[in-house]
């Protein structure tokens, strides 16, 4: 970090081993996260195809909180505090994700003008939809 007059501030030692932690996090979570989309998803215990951009949207959001949540577990079992926390701060953000975007897709499912005027008001649903129509033709071309 830097301050008004140019230096670097000191971290203290606490908050030091918290960046690290949250950095291996992040590094096992780049290697973890490369797959590609799964052909499925699931909703209140049923596994369905994918069928549309929606579809992806919502099984891309579940891999990825899946992966994390899988993490998660490793590192409970392992015993780490520092990663221990950093990992459940991801895992909260993952969850929280999961659930925008699966309110999202059944927005643009059932109500779509309901859907593209929510898109307007928070932009990160059209990164959300843009990058989801990107995983749909890749499923549709394979």
């Amino acid at each position: 970090m830097e301050t008004f007059g140019g230096g670097k501030e000191k971290q203290s030692l606490v908050e030091q081993k918290r960046q690290e932690a949250f950095s291996r996090m992040c590094e096992e979570l780049d290697e973890r996260l490369q797959k590609d989309i799964q052909k499925n998803f699931e909703v209140n215990g049923r596994t369905y195809e994918l069928t549309s951009m929606e579809d992806c949207m919502v099984a891309y959001a579940q891999q990825m909180r899946s992966e994390v949540a899988k993490l998660h577990e490793e590192i409970i079992a392992k015993d780490d505090y520092y990663e221990e926390k950093a990992i459940a701060k991801i895992l909260e953000l993952f969850r929280a994700y999961e659930r925008l975007v699966s309110l999202f897709a059944e927005l643009r499912s059932y109500y779509p003008v309901a859907g593209e005027q929510a898109a307007e008001f928070i932009p990160s649903l059209q990164d959300a939809a843009h990058h989801a129509e990107g995983l749909w033709n890749k499923v549709k071309n394979t």
